[in-house]
């Protein structure tokens, strides 16, 4: 689960480190969110960051910028921005256009809702 310059500031990193979890993953940032010190470089993704292969990418408030996008080699990439005119919706393979905290916290739900049914 990576979050980029559409993240409003520290406070709001907790539901995508909580969305980073129930999918059994870690939680990442664009350089522009390294840049601001909402989170340390070792999690910046891009060619000033780390490359990932992750099978499921999943990014939230990421315009798409190249230099981003190079450091991601994903099965499955997820963008969700607000922006219907985002680079990252020329590389992904599903588009969200929406508001990145709404969408987070549904998944968030729709995942604790199926975790519950599953365990009954």
């Amino acid at each position: 689960v990576c979050v980029g310059n559409g993240i409003k500031g520290a406070e709001s990193l907790g539901r995508y480190r909580r969305l980073a979890e129930l999918l059994g993953g870690k939680l990442a940032c664009t350089r522009p969110v390294f840049d601001r010190g909402l989170l340390p470089f070792k999690l910046a993704i891009g060619q000033s960051g780390v490359v990932v292969k992750p099978k499921l990418y999943l990014c939230f408030g990421v315009s798409g910028a190249v230099n981003h996008v190079t450091g991601v080699s994903a099965e499955l990439f997820v963008a969700v921005i607000s922006d219907p005119y985002a680079q990252n919706f020329n590389f992904c393979n599903y588009g969200v256009i929406g508001n990145m905290y709404v969408i987070c916290d549904y998944i968030i739900a729709e995942l604790l809702k199926r975790k519950g049914a599953a365990q009954e």
